[in-house]
């Protein structure tokens, strides 16, 4: 412990050290300014006679700089080490600035002798007079200030002196005063604090020039230092000028907080005053608070409280109450007693200190603790006193104000009230002034949630009061009386003094009156509330109503729910209400509230409602306004409250026939039925006697038994109250007329008996099990699970197979299809329905029947698993037969189901053997867009299978080439990827692609298509593992032998190498397909055309003129998509085939768009490469090469592929050779 002190006692004498040569430095500097200051003026005015001053003055500055020069070259530690030295010379520089400054004011002249001596009469004058001085009264407030004493006496005096003395008539007057202050002897020091006080508190305006010539530290310092008046002086001095929160910091970083306390501890009464005075000032900035405290400060203070002089109390009082603003400072003045002394003073103290006191209190009271502490200890009665008989107005409004805050805590409330608290409060809402009546009635509104204040309120005549307040006083006075007056409403005891005084009018008044404000609208709607509880007064409500659904339309929340809340307890059974709510428009402000309000008052304006719906003109009215939706949205989602009061809404417009058809198609009855067992039992017999209503609705048996809605129904009839069973039992009967509804009511495991029914021999039954089972299937995983587990296929297969009736049928395959929407149950489904599907599409059956059995084989032929079942049992033909119908959904949905099916490709030949090259065709040439679509991917799928040959001869390329022209921009990849495939697969077809115009299409495909949505570059065939994946060894051996093959000169690099193979396994699922965007088909298509060797030079001829170049050279200048960059890249390749073709690149811009491919670090390894190997290939052209030995390219691309794989190296490397070779 010892060593850590030793080490923090070293640590802060290196400090002061550093410290004192700061302050020499800056105190060397302040001199050498003010003397240049001085000189300067004196030249002026031709007053600088002794030119030896001005050498002397520049001697001393210039050796001073030369010295300041030679220190601040040394490096850092040499100057600590330096640094007794340079503190050393400092001090013997200001030695010789002094005596050149003494010196200097000799020099000045005469006038500055004489104005010296005015100067010194002027401060004995002074001096005589400070002890009477400023002993007048001063106002509180933040800070002390001057303030004229009403004593006629002191006033002369201060006359007298004022007439006599000016002590600001020059800066170098100030300047003279600091220097005394600072150097002079300790009766020069006393006389300059005496006259620097005497300036500041004199003039004001003297303070921001005395505190920029530094005044404050030498005054802290007489604090300490200087002579018993010194100290005074000092004391009050500082106190003048903290009157900012800039100076109150210069204050307190001088030092001057434990000086001035310490002052406070063992001064002399003067300097108690003095320095009680300062800490009040050094106190009003929150981070000093905790300094002062800190220092010791608050039990001194608490004791001047005790004994102290009348000025010292005030002084203390005032400290405190700023302190007070502290949390911490709060707990330290009450352990300190400074409660019970503040309380002690609010009995004898003047006007000034009870003022300072009263505010005390009020900080404190912020503490809940001391709160208490100033109940416990006679602070309320005292409080109480001050309210009735303060010595000023301020004491009274003080007073009134602390209890307001004291009123915060429960206790105190009640002691308040006992005190006599409420009775003094309301005489000062009545006869006080207007701040003290503002007080008064913020009092009141504090102290009013306590009912035997309530009654206090009521007893002292505080209603009569609080009406006059908030008719005649000012803004706040209305709305704390109007505050106060809601708490004394909510005793019903009170409600007749209320009638007699003529509230209610006074609240509407508050009400319409535009110039409330909200808060005041607020406590009156508040108000009114507690009253209409009472049904003994409902009559007098009637006035009323306008203004509460005004407010309910256009207020805030909270008055909305009070209004609202008003509204439906007068409703009752006063018939005239109802009519005055409707006739002014209430109905639709109570559904507006019900859609947009909060929950309160939504529960509150349904209820409303509900009452109102009790008149059957008024429930159409609510119907014809659009209320259903938004009245089953409560049903639905509201609390119990709201749902109780929709229910009932909803059940009375449910007896009116004109809304079934609306209720249903909002399914009322299938939220009544969520809720036939609802949380309590008022929704219950609400939700039961709305189905009631309902059930003479068409479709209610079918939506009740598709909502599984009869056990909570059989529920309500068993355990329902007396009134909802007479619903439930009138319910269940109309339910019974249906026999499906009529069996479920046996046997509630739902499922398994629609499952179970559909094998029904009663048609009637099957078709409505299966009807049920067709809604339970219906987009709904889990039901489809259940239907499955029950045995449904198989039944449902077999209904299919042997039932005669139509519609059952018609039921059943419609579920069929919706099982067969899961893989797994389409995988189940296959070997059960596959044969019967193509029976039912075969035989006589309705084309819905039939729609819904190619829709199941859609689903079905989904999965490769049932591609050869579907084949096998004569699918192909069955298709095919019903693609040649007039019935365009069987055309679309035969087409649909081909091509799932010719993506496998053993199923593709079998297709064309059954004629389907003629049907597919006719689609592609006389069907509608989304048929000719579906076509064009039939084709796609063929031709790739290398089957396509007799689409070729039929002359299918030039009506693909029309409905590539025909379709919409993302919707042509299909059409490329037929004629890439008729390219590739079926060699005499290139002709005919080329005279078709094909070319020219493919190219404006490439200036129009779009890629695919999300496309990033990467290769969506999760089998494709050779590319990307290669590690660093793979790249490395291949590059070695690549190497030793000589990759240089050979123009075509890039074609072959790195390139993966992509084709799928034939194991992948069909859901893992890649999808190509447009422009990487047309790319590809072009490509395949442009190599091709007969007619590729054509292809390239007809690809130019479309404008290929430009469109190719706009995709790569766009942003990168990975796979379109390839095949455009690859396409640039084919083209350049015809060297003509790469000089229109060149001049196009092609060459900086590869290269910034070729460098970009962001793109995969095989853009690049690519990149590379158009650009290896482009150098075989005369203007490439020089255009790119003129950009000077080879270090930048072998830079940029530097951290490339070794194919990508490779190429850079071709090219870098084929221009230097060039180049040499």
């Amino acid at each position: 412990m010892d060593t850590a002190i030793d080490v923090l006692q070293k640590i802060w004498g290196v400090y002061k050290e550093i410290k004192d040569g700061q302050d020499q430095f800056h105190a060397t500097y302040s001199r050498l300014q003010e003397l240049l200051e001085q000189l300067r003026d004196m030249e002026a005015r031709d007053a600088l006679v002794q030119s030896q001053l001005l050498t002397k003055y520049v001697g001393i500055a210039r050796r001073f700089l030369a010295y300041l020069q030679r220190y601040s070259e040394r490096n850092f530690l040499s100057k600590v080490i330096k640094q007794g030295q340079m503190l050393e010379a400092v001090a013997e520089f200001n030695e010789e600035l002094e005596a050149l400054f003494q010196t200097f004011h000799l020099a000045m002249g005469a006038h500055i002798v004489e104005k010296g001596r005015l100067q010194e009469e002027q401060m004995n004058e002074l001096m005589r007079g400070v002890r009477i001085l400023l002993q007048g009264k001063d106002t509180s407030g933040e800070r002390w200030t001057k303030q004229e004493d009403d004593s006629s006496e002191h006033h002369a005096i201060l006359t007298r002196m004022c007439s006599q003395v000016n002590l600001a008539q020059a800066s170098s007057d100030f300047h003279a005063l600091i220097w005394f202050l600072r150097n002079g002897e300790d009766e020069q020091k006393e006389q300059a604090a005496l006259a620097l006080w005497e300036l500041c508190d004199e003039d004001a305006s003297h303070i921001d020039t005395l505190v920029d010539l530094e005044c404050i530290e030498p005054l802290v310092s007489l604090l300490i230092a200087g002579t018993e008046p010194s100290k005074v002086y000092a004391a009050k001095a500082l106190r003048c000028i903290t009157v900012d929160e800039d100076k109150e910091a210069a204050v307190v970083n001088a030092g001057a907080i434990p000086m001035l306390v310490a002052l406070l501890r063992s001064g002399s009464p003067e300097q108690k005053d003095a320095a009680s005075g300062a800490l009040w000032n050094v106190s009003c900035m929150m981070r000093h608070k905790s300094m002062v405290s800190s220092a010791g400060a608050i039990p001194l203070l608490v004791n001047l409280l005790r004994s102290g002089s009348d000025a010292q109390k005030w002084h203390a009082a005032s400290a405190l109450r700023e302190l007070a603003m502290d949390a911490r400072c709060r707990v330290m003045i009450a352990a300190a007693g400074g409660i019970v002394a503040l309380i002690k003073l609010l009995h004898s103290g003047t006007v000034n200190q009870c003022d300072a006191a009263v505010e005390a209190l009020w900080n404190l009271s912020l503490d809940e603790k001391n709160k208490r502490q100033i109940a416990s200890v006679g602070g309320i009665e005292a409080l109480v006193e001050q309210v009735k008989s303060g010595e000023t107005d301020e004491h009274r409004q003080r007073a009134a104000s602390a209890l307001t805050v004291l009123a915060q805590d429960d206790m105190n409330d009640i002691k308040i009230g006992a005190a006599g608290g409420i009775e003094a409060l309301v005489l000062l809402l009545r006869d006080g002034n207007e701040g003290q009546k503002n007080s008064a009635a913020w009092a009141l509104s504090a102290l009013t949630d306590n009912d035997d204040n309530k009654r206090r309120v009521v007893a002292a005549d505080g209603i009569s009061v609080l009406l006059s307040a908030i008719s005649g006083g000012s803004v706040i006075q209305a709305e704390k009386a109007v505050h106060a007056l809601r708490d004394v409403t909510e005793l019903e005891e009170n409600h007749g003094a209320v009638v007699e005084n003529g509230v209610i009018v006074a609240l509407v008044t508050l009400l319409e009156d535009v110039a409330s404000t909200p808060s005041q609208k607020q406590h009156a709607a508040h108000a009114l509330f507690h009253l209409s509880k009472n049904s003994d007064m409902h009559s007098m409500f009637v006035v009323a109503v306008a203004p509460l659904v005004a407010c309910v339309k256009s207020e805030g929340d909270a008055v909305r729910e009070f209004a609202s809340g008003c509204l439906k307890a007068i409703c009752g059974d006063d018939e005239d209400i109802h009519a005055a709510i409707v006739e002014e428009g209430g109905i639709e402000v109570l559904l507006q509230s019900i859609r947009g309000g909060t929950e309160v008052e939504k529960a509150n304006s349904v209820g409303c409602l509900y009452v109102l719906s009790d008149n059957g003109d008024f429930a159409g009215q609510i119907a014809s306004l659009g209320a259903i939706e938004d009245l089953l949205n409560l049903l639905r989602g509201g609390n119990q409250a709201q749902q109780e009061g929709a229910a009932g809404v909803l059940a009375q417009i449910s007896m009116i026939e004109e809304y079934l058809g609306t209720l249903v198609r909002c399914n009322a009855i299938e939220a009544a039925i969520d809720l036939c067992n609802g949380t309590s039992e008022e929704l219950t017999n609400q939700v039961t006697y709305m189905l009631s209503g309902l059930s003479d609705a068409e479709g209610f048996c079918e939506i009740v038994g598709a909502c599984n809605g009869l056990e909570p129904i059989l529920e309500v009839l068993r355990a329902g109250s007396e009134f909802a069973q007479e619903s439930a039992s009138l319910v269940l009967g109309c339910l019974a007329e249906d026999d499906d509804i009529m069996e479920r009511m046996v046997d509630l495991e739902a499922i398994d008996l629609y499952v179970e029914l559909v094998s029904s021999s009663n048609a009637r039954l099957s078709e409505h099990a299966a009807f049920a089972l067709r809604n339970l299937a219906w987009e709904n995983t889990e039901n489809q699970a259940k239907i499955v587990e029950a045995g449904g296929m198989e039944a449902l297969v077999e209904v299919l197979k042997t039932s005669m009736s139509m519609t059952q049928k018609d039921r059943t395959v419609e579920v069929i299809a919706w099982l067969c929407v899961e893989k797994e149950y389409a995988i189940r489904m296959a070997p059960l329905a596959i044969n019967i599907l193509i029976q039912t599409i075969n035989e006589d059956n309705s084309d819905n029947v039939k729609d819904w059995a190619v829709d199941s084989l859609i689903e079905l032929s989904r999965h490769r698993e049932n591609a050869e079942s579907v084949v096998n049992g004569g699918g192909i033909e069955a298709l095919l037969r019903i693609a040649e119908t007039d019935v365009e959904t069987h055309q679309k949905y035969s087409l649909d189901c081909l091509s799932n099916l010719a993506r496998e490709v053993s199923v593709c030949p079998k297709i064309v053997e059954a004629d389907g090259v003629r049907i597919i065709l006719d689609r592609l040439r006389n069907g509608p867009m989304d048929q000719k679509r579906v076509a064009v991917e039939v084709i796609v799928s063929i031709s790739y299978a290398e089957v396509g040959q007799p689409f070729v001869d039929a002359g299918a390329i030039e009506h693909i080439v029309e409905y590539m022209k025909q379709e919409q921009p993302s919707l042509r990849q299909p059409a490329c990827g037929a004629l890439e495939n008729f390219a590739e697969y079926c060699p005499d077809s290139v002709k005919i692609i080329l005279d078709a115009g094909a070319v020219e299409s493919l190219v404006q495909v490439l200036k129009t298509g779009a890629p695919l949505d999300g496309d990033d570059g990467e290769d969506d065939d999760d089998n494709d593992g050779d590319d990307d994946n290669d590690d660093d060894e793979d790249d490395e051996s291949e590059d070695e032998e690549d190497d030793e093959e000589g990759g240089a000169g050979d123009e075509e690099a890039g074609d072959d190498e790195g390139e993966d193979d992509d084709e799928s396994d034939g194991d992948d699922d069909e859901d893992e397909d890649v999808e190509y965007s447009e422009t990487l088909s047309a790319a590809d298509t072009l490509a395949m055309l442009c190599k091709n060797v007969e007619f590729g030079a054509i292809a390239r001829d007809h690809a130019r003129v479309a404008g290929v170049v430009q469109a190719c050279v706009e995709i790569l200048s766009s942003p990168v998509v990975e796979k379109d960059c390839v095949s455009v890249l690859k396409l640039l390749g084919a083209l350049s085939l015809t060297d003509g073709i790469t000089t229109h690149f060149v001049a196009a811009g092609a060459i900086a768009e590869l290269l910034a491919i070729a460098t970009d670090n962001e793109l995969d390894d095989d853009v690049c490469e690519e990149a590379l190997a158009v650009l290896a290939t482009f150098t075989g052209n005369r203007p490439c090469r020089v255009l790119l030995q003129a950009m000077e390219v080879v270090d930048t691309l072998l830079r940029a592929v530097k951290k490339r794989s070794k194919r990508v190296k490779k190429n850079a490397r071709l090219v870098a050779s084929k221009l230097q070779a060039d180049a040499f």
